[in-house]
């Protein structure tokens, strides 16, 4: 009956009404007692669970199999070994070792705890109790998925699980620095859903800005969507500390920023400075062409007056590196909210050189009424016949700029779109 309530689930669904558990040795002896079984009875297929090989979250370790008895009813059979039944029924507790009066660290126990360092980890970063219990019902006890790593580790994921996942499941920095995956050895996008068996690799950047707030829209664990988070509240802290080095009022003679008065600086490009109460000459970064609904950011630039850049702006953020008190030239700026003007947006995207596939990109940007300024498509030079389209659009202001990407996205033969950072 509570199987039936909770995995909404009909009589007929209902397979272990008669279970039999039989309890061996060694895990030899559970395999061939499966082997057995399996001559004596018919096995309903996709009802044969080997977790002893691909154990569960929570260390859980049995064979199960559901069979049809001589009188056509089905019946339960799960095949354990002792240490195995003992970590069933008794937890972990049970045959937990540690390093005492010479012992030493069962090997195989970190692995098999990996769930509860998880939940601790939670316990410390999730303010909320009711949501704290809402992640552990969500990631251990959820249906799961099995996929390998280049390396052939085994992975278990949630169903649905995307690149993203299994990124953030190895670890927090390859999430942090993924900007694509391959499954099976082909390119698929960011939002793929993963299947078991699947074999996964991550293509990662040292130069990535991170992760995108995007990701949030479809990843599927929560330990993910928690470590996204983790990375946007410390990059906001930082940002914050730095916003603070800022001094409050920066029309200095030094900055050589404030123009005469005489000079009317009107805002042409949608862009306000809360902090300026003077008219200054405000422009857009060409290297990284921010467009309303991006984070921005300015920079203090002699004789170029305020530059505002995307906050995730590779020039910027090599500035800020290298050069001496850079910090003190960051100013804040906003969006406004009355933007009426074209921004022009750099976007680059990878394809295989198949024909059509630039009128079916171009026919996609026609359906959003976005103008194309400039377009250079190069013939592919290489054997595997991939080229890239470099395209500088003019979108309107708080226009729908990653509708657009996501859809050129899945046009047949893109590889890959990003915009040019």
């Amino acid at each position: 009956y509570r199987k039936m309530k909770q995995d909404n689930k009909t009589f007929d669904e209902i397979f272990d009404l008669t279970a039999l558990r039989v309890i061996f040795p060694t895990i030899q002896d559970c395999y061939k007692t499966l082997g057995i079984v399996h001559t004596r009875w018919k096995p309903i297929p996709g009802r044969v669970k080997d977790y002893i090989a691909i154990p569960k979250p929570n260390g859980y370790q049995s064979l199960h199999t559901t069979l049809i008895d001589d009188k056509g009813e089905p019946f339960e059979i799960q095949i354990r070994t002792e240490e195995m039944h003992k970590n069933c029924e008794f937890g972990i507790a049970s045959h937990w070792s540690y390093k005492e009066k010479g012992k030493k660290i069962d090997p195989d126990m970190s692995n098999k705890i990996n769930w509860i360092r998880q939940i601790v980890e939670w316990q410390k970063t999730i303010p909320s109790a009711r949501e704290f219990i809402n992640r552990v019902k969500e990631d251990i006890f959820s249906d799961e998925i099995f996929v390998f790593t280049p390396k052939g580790e085994i992975i278990n994921l949630t169903v649905d699980a995307t690149p993203i996942d299994f990124a953030y499941k190895i670890h927090t920095e390859i999430g942090n620095k993924c900007i694509g995956a391959k499954v099976n050895g082909k390119i698929v996008p960011l939002n793929y859903k993963l299947k078991t068996g699947d074999r996964v690799e991550i293509l990662t950047s040292k130069t990535s800005p991170g992760p995108s707030r995007d990701w949030l829209k479809f990843v599927k664990s929560s330990s993910t969507k928690e470590k996204i988070r983790q990375f946007y509240r410390k990059k906001e802290k930082e940002e914050e500390k730095k916003e603070e080095t800022v001094k409050e009022e920066i029309e200095k003679k030094n900055k050589g920023v404030i123009l005469e008065r005489k000079i009317k600086t009107s805002n042409k490009f949608g862009v306000v400075i809360p902090e300026i109460k003077g008219e200054v000459l405000l422009t857009l970064a060409k290297c990284c062409t921010p467009i309303p609904g991006d984070e921005i950011i300015g920079y203090i630039s002699k004789g170029r007056g305020v530059v505002v850049h995307r906050r995730d702006c590779k020039n910027l953020l090599s500035i800020l590196g290298n050069v001496d008190n850079s910090l003190e030239k960051i100013v804040k700026v906003e969006w406004a909210n009355d933007v009426k003007i074209l921004y022009p947006v750099k976007i680059n995207i990878h394809i295989k050189d198949e024909p059509g596939v630039l009128n079916k990109i171009v026919s996609i940007i026609a359906k959003y009424n976005y103008n194309i300024e400039s377009v250079n498509a190069p013939p592919s030079k290489n054997k595997e016949k991939t080229t890239t389209i470099y395209m500088t659009l003019q979108i309107p202001g708080y226009g729908k700029l990653n509708d657009l990407l996501e859809e050129i996205k899945i046009v047949p033969n893109v590889l890959e779109i990003e915009r040019n950072s």
